[in-house]
């Protein structure tokens, strides 16, 4: 498996290389779905000329989640017609529309966007007309469902929970698990897009991970559907991290931790539904009795994707137990990487889970969930009200609410000072660490470099000294005798920051006891990012290296500034020179 030959720091650049689709494909099949999105609303579901009213279009699946992996990837295209007034209506009209659909679909595709081609598979989904769209050289396909649906949830903004009596109507259908998913598109994706681009990676990781496992022999219809993994990677982020710079390989681990405790888990969130209403807190409440795993969907009750009397968790489960010795959960020095720690999620020498988690405090929960004890914010937070809801044995119920961050308006004035001291000043080893490791990382880059530099100016919160604690960032500008003037700095710059980035990667080696190097993905053209991480002591610094142009200690105005080199360069330069001298330092030797 190619994931299990490449090593922890650099899964970064294997999601970025091997599992990012490929933006030329993606754009294309953008505008083929917001091409026909706009035809469906011009001339009603059937594009024909008498046909219902198209009251919105929502765009889901993984494509629409920003969760699609390189190759081949899934998108719902969910329209919503003025002819459905009730989830019924839909069993009884459907057929009939998507028949329409379809031909009308094939006469539309007579003007293609150009390098994709449309096929129609068998269709297997009776509530779908499904499709393919794939580039010319085949190297990418995206599997479409095009879904006509009742608007259950009208024209509510995004971020507005639904009304409990869009549950309880959905309950009185008489629907089976998920059967009107797709009314529930747009809270799904919704829920899945606000996550930190980090995150998304993690996920097309894990995802990855699974389609593997698949190719290894296990049959697919046997498995539970890698939504569910992808849900499941949002709950270790959010009980384990809940950063937007983290390590893969540590995010990966606690995802295969947790699948090896699926028999106890018991997952939900209560961003779009709640105890409120007596009917859906009864229903979930059967919900979450049901076997392990559980995990609901966040838009729809009736969707549990763990189904632990359907799918072959187990299967995965033997996988994860059995991947640990590979080099992508391996430091450098072969220790391994560990998971992250949190509530709900395993702990080293001990069996199951055993943290169900706090509800809101404003959320009614029913009398008789008093067996479990609910898991208290920090210091300084309201507890809630009551514990967690759920059946005996249950291992995590896990809401999306607020309520586990530290509450600062609860904190006496008196007892602020200690506050800052306890909770937000970073730990003095730790910033010992860091100022070891940028020292270490300029003598490096002085020893081994072609380029010297003539100056160094070191700022970012850790060189103003307003870093927090748990996280920080540090800038060092780097000053090369080889720019002479701001133009040389674009044409050289990559080849520099390459040449940086290889001599950083072939020289690091737990050269600062209990702190690893990891490089992200790169999202700053004129910088190498990379971040010095602590596991034992839970704290990490972003580090930025920018090669700039030393255009002298005074303050540049801007009519000094050439106008063809005004944006980014010159700011480096303007940054430096503001510093207080015990910022800068010179050269590295």
């Amino acid at each position: 498996m190619d994931l299990y030959s490449t090593p922890a720091a650099a899964l970064d650049r294997f999601v970025a290389r091997r599992l990012q689709p490929r933006k030329e494909f993606v754009e294309k099949a953008r505008r083929a779905l917001g091409a026909l999105a706009a035809a469906l609303r011009e001339r009603g579901g059937r594009l024909g000329a008498a046909a219902p009213r198209v009251l919105k279009t929502v765009k889901g699946g993984s494509s629409g989640r920003g969760t699609a992996l390189k190759g081949g990837c899934d998108s719902e295209l969910v329209i919503f017609l003025d002819c459905f007034k009730s989830y019924v209506d839909q069993r009884a009209r459907r057929a009939e529309i998507l028949s329409e659909m379809r031909a009308s679909l094939e006469s539309w595709w007579q003007n293609p966007v150009p390098g994709l081609r449309l096929t129609f598979p068998e269709q297997s989904v009776p509530g779908a007309l499904q499709f393919r769209l794939t580039s010319v050289d085949l190297e990418d396909w995206m599997d479409v469902s095009l879904v006509p649906a009742f608007n259950v949830l009208g024209q509510a903004g995004s971020g507005v929970k639904p009304k409990p009596q869009v549950y309880s109507t959905l309950l009185n259908s008489g629907c089976q698990g998920g059967e009107h998913a797709a009314c529930f598109t747009e809270l799904r994706r919704n829920f899945v897009n606000i996550r930190p681009a980090k995150l998304k990676n993690l996920i097309l990781l894990v995802k990855h991970w699974y389609h593997q496992v698949c190719l290894q022999g296990l049959w697919k219809e046997t498995l539970p559907p890698v939504y569910a993994l992808e849900l499941l990677t949002i709950f270790a982020w959010e009980q384990g991290c809940k950063k937007d710079a983290f390590s893969l390989a540590e995010g990966l681990r606690t995802v295969l931790g947790l699948i090896q405790q699926h028999q106890h888990l018991c997952v939900f969130w209560t961003v779009n539904y709640g105890f409120e209403d007596p009917a859906v807190g009864q229903f979930l409440q059967r919900q979450l009795k049901r076997p392990r795993p559980v995990i609901l969907d966040p838009a729809d009750p009736t969707w549990d994707l763990g189904n632990g009397a359907a799918w072959h968790w187990d299967l995965l489960a033997q996988e994860a137990a059995s991947c640990y010795d590979h080099p992508c959960f391996l430091r450098g020095m072969g220790d391994p990487v560990q998971s992250w720690k949190g509530p709900g999620l395993p702990r080293a020498g001990c069996s199951g889970l055993g943290h169900p988690i706090q509800l809101d405090p404003n959320q009614k929960t029913p009398e008789n969930s008093k067996s479990l004890n609910a898991v208290y914010p920090r210091a300084g937070s309201k507890p809630p009200s009551c514990p967690a809801p759920g059946p005996t044995g249950a291992a995590s119920i896990v809401p999306s609410v607020p309520g586990m961050a530290l509450d600062l308006s609860q904190i006496p004035t008196k007892e602020l000072d200690r506050f800052i001291q306890d909770h937000l000043k970073p730990s003095p080893q730790f910033q010992e660490q860091v100022k070891k490791a940028i020292d270490i990382i300029l003598r490096c880059l002085h020893e081994n470099c072609v380029h010297k530099a003539s100056r160094v100016s070191k700022g970012g919160s850790f060189g103003r000294g307003t870093d927090l604690r748990d996280g920080c960032d540090v800038e060092l500008i780097i000053f090369l005798n080889c720019f002479t003037d701001y133009k040389d700095q674009g044409p050289r710059r990559a080849e520099i920051l390459d040449e940086m980035r290889a001599q950083l990667e072939s020289w690091w080696q737990d050269q600062v006891p209990s702190l690893s190097l990891q490089f992200p993905e790169q999202n700053v053209p004129e910088a190498l990012q990379f971040q010095l991480v602590s596991t034992a002591l839970k704290s990490w610094t972003d580090v930025s290296l920018l090669p700039a142009f030393d255009a002298g200690s005074s303050v540049l105005a801007p009519n000094q500034i050439p106008r063809s080199t005004r944006g980014s360069s010159p700011v480096a330069a303007r940054r430096a020179s503001i510093r207080p001298a015990s910022q800068s330092c010179g050269g590295t030797s």
